[in-house]
């Protein structure tokens, strides 16, 4: 097992949402909604302070991921069944890990566990450096 990054990113986990176009005169130009590039740059800022100026990782990667969504007052369930979906919220995670340098690619990730529980909201993130 090589290096370990481990960070939590506090408040309600965002999903990546959907790629927004906008006109500019003959093209089209595609960009990331206001509230995606939000999050994504918060990740990034927890995922910053956690590598404390270390390279990124070039080799593969394991990432372990707790989404953690606020309960609905209106309905018991046992388990957040419920939107967003868990594949946009690795995204957004994925992006803003990106964004801060961690690895060169999201390529790199060979290993990705993720999980959706109710309870104070926020989203734990551990990155290992895999053999």
């Amino acid at each position: 097992m090589g290096r370990v990054i481990s960070f939590t990113v506090p408040g309600p986990p965002r999903g990546k949402g959907r790629p927004r176009f906008a006109r500019v005169g003959k093209f089209t130009r595609t960009y990331t909604d206001e509230k995606t590039a939000s999050y994504e740059n918060l990740v990034a800022l927890y995922a910053v302070a956690a590598r404390r100026g270390k390279p990124p990782i070039e080799g593969p990667v394991e990432l372990a991921v707790i989404f953690m969504l606020p309960r609905p007052k209106s309905k018991k369930r046992a388990s957040p069944h419920v939107k967003p979906d868990i594949d946009n919220l690795v995204k957004g995670v994925l992006d803003g890990c990106n964004q801060a340098g961690v690895w060169a690619d999201d390529a790199q990730v060979v290993d990705l566990r993720a999980s959706k529980e109710y309870g104070e909201p926020g989203a734990h993130v551990t990155i290992t450096e895999a053999k």
